[in-house]
């Protein structure tokens, strides 16, 4: 009984262990952002660079490994389109908090300016995936974080 007990047990603490691993994207961010600008029809893209992360965002740029990020000036509701892998959970933390304050802000704006954007933006938010950290302001947020949690494997 007890030879049957120990194997089944480790498979169960590697099933659970499998499980809780975070998930990391099957290929570069950059190629996931141009998948969602081009499948979702987004034209008219800025970059947005380490540089302008921290003027736009103030995510400091050691925090950040990784990153793809676009906004657009079309439209009276601009897209904001932030995909970043954090150097560590430290980091990880820091730049959720950076992007949750924007979100604020877009929110606060746009209850003031237009009801369509307000409702727009209640509905976007800032995910974290272990060290990715995606953020959609968009008209198509649910269309883009679904092409981009396609990628986490």
């Amino acid at each position: 009984m007890k030879k049957t007990i120990l194997p089944l047990l480790l498979a169960f603490i590697f099933v659970l262990s499998a499980c809780s691993a975070p998930k990391a994207p099957d290929a570069p961010l950059a190629d996931i952002l141009a998948e969602i600008v081009s499948s979702t029809g987004i034209t008219g893209e800025i970059p947005v660079d380490e540089t302008n992360l921290t003027a736009l965002y103030g995510i400091a740029g050691e925090d950040v490994d990784e990153c793809a990020c676009c906004i657009t000036m079309n439209g009276v509701f601009p897209d904001e389109i932030i995909l970043i892998k954090a150097s560590s959970d430290e980091a990880a933390e820091r730049i959720v908090k950076g992007l949750e304050t924007r979100l604020a802000e877009v929110k606060n704006q746009s209850k003031n300016y237009d009801p369509g954007s307000y409702e727009v933006a209640q509905k976007c938010r800032v995910e974290r995936t272990g060290l990715y950290i995606d953020f959609f302001v968009s008209a198509k947020h649910v269309q883009m974080r679904a092409i981009y949690q396609s990628h986490l494997k």
